[in-house]
């Protein structure tokens, strides 16, 4: 049984709120936006780019998966202009060990700021501080430099990396570096 879950969460520079699907607008336009940048690293860009309708279903969707405590889905807004910047998440949350996975993506606009290591480091807080994570576990391909130095900056230890554990768009096999934190 997951604790209460808190819907909104802060740091010094962001907004860590639950998706709403009248944000769906903004996501879309990020996402198509960032799309190049994206592409080679996460899973759900195989599909293509969602329809409005789509992004707000999925909103919908994050927004019940984080009710029900299957997931924990924010949207990240920017304190000083309200500017959506990207998606952080908690997925494959099993709250009998208990230990989820992190996820994320960063409009390219917002690239460089320390953004998403500020959400990071935010997230992992509130999940090993309030929710009692006994794991948090983030995957990334091995290439995918700038998301391994978030893990790093946000002190997660890298643990190894699994060969060949999935394919890429093109068809080719890859490798999956994975990092975790612990409260120990």
């Amino acid at each position: 049984m997951p604790p209460k879950l808190t819907e909104t969460l802060e740091t010094p520079r962001l907004w860590l709120r639950w998706p709403e699907p009248g944000e769906a607008a903004m996501v879309l336009e990020s996402m198509a936006h960032s799309w190049p940048e994206l592409t080679p690293w996460l899973y759900w860009t195989r599909t293509g780019l969602p329809t409005l309708e789509q992004c707000a279903q999925r909103q919908s969707e994050a927004r019940d998966a984080n009710a029900q405590g299957k997931a924990l889905h924010f949207s990240l807004y920017q304190k000083a202009d309200s500017a959506f910047v990207g998606k952080l998440s908690f997925f494959e949350i099993e709250w009998g060990v208990p230990k989820a996975g992190v996820g994320y993506w960063l409009d390219t606009r917002f690239v460089g700021l320390g953004l998403m290591t500020e959400a990071v480091q935010e997230l992992t807080r509130y999940g090993l501080e309030e929710l009692g994570l006994a794991r948090i576990q983030l995957d990334c391909d091995p290439r995918n430099t700038a998301s391994a130095q978030v893990a790093e900056r946000c002190s997660y230890l890298y643990e190894g990396c699994l060969k060949n554990w999935s394919r890429d768009l093109t068809g080719n096999l890859r490798d999956m570096a994975v990092y975790a934190r612990t409260p120990v």
